[in-house]
This record gives structure tokens, sequence and C-alpha cells, in this order.
């Protein structure tokens, strides 16, 4: 009887997995470290720009009293105030309107 020999190749297993997952890795660890250090930059054209980083400007501005800044609030609802030249007058005439 003739002898058969069964000649088994391994399968090496895919490579594309573990290179997608190298590259999150390093993605993921720049982003950490242009965070720590607090990388910001910006693009302009001539009709504006962008600005990027990974945290807001902070700015700080000297805050005045709102006693002295706000002017009064008027609202259009509000009454007229009363002056002393309208309390002397008489009160204006209202003409009946010609009923149809």
């Amino acid at each position: 009887m003739a002898e058969v020999h069964e000649v088994r190749t391994a399968r090496r297993g895919r490579v594309w997995p573990a290179v997608v997952m190298l590259l999150v890795v390093v993605l993921v660890v720049g982003i950490i470290v242009a965070m720590i250090m607090n990388i910001r930059g910006s693009i302009s054209w001539p009709a504006g720009g962008v600005e990027f980083g990974f945290r807001p400007y902070l700015s700080v501005t000297r805050i005045e009293s709102t006693r002295t800044l706000a002017a009064p609030i008027t609202v259009a609802t509000d009454a007229a105030p009363e002056s002393t030249e309208s309390s002397s007058a008489a009160p204006p005439e209202i003409a009946p309107q010609p009923v149809n």
C-alpha cells in the first residue's frame, strides 16, 4: 500500500488587526501628550480663521460692580413717568369715532 503523507501548513494569523490596534494606541498616546503639553493651533485665511486646542482659552478680566455700570432697564409695557408739567395740564381730549 502506498503511504499517504499529509502536509499541513500552519496558517499564519492575520496581521491587520494588530496593525490597526497599534495605530489606535499611537493616536491615543499622541492625543494625551498634546493635551498635557497644551498644544494649540490656528489656521487663518484672508476672510477669517479658526483657532483650536483642547482646553478653552481663559482670560482674566476686571469685573466692575453692576450698580455703576448698568443703566436702568425700561420695558415697553412700563407706564411713562408723570412729569410736573403734565400734571398741571388738562388731560388730552379724545375725539369720538364716527359710528357707521
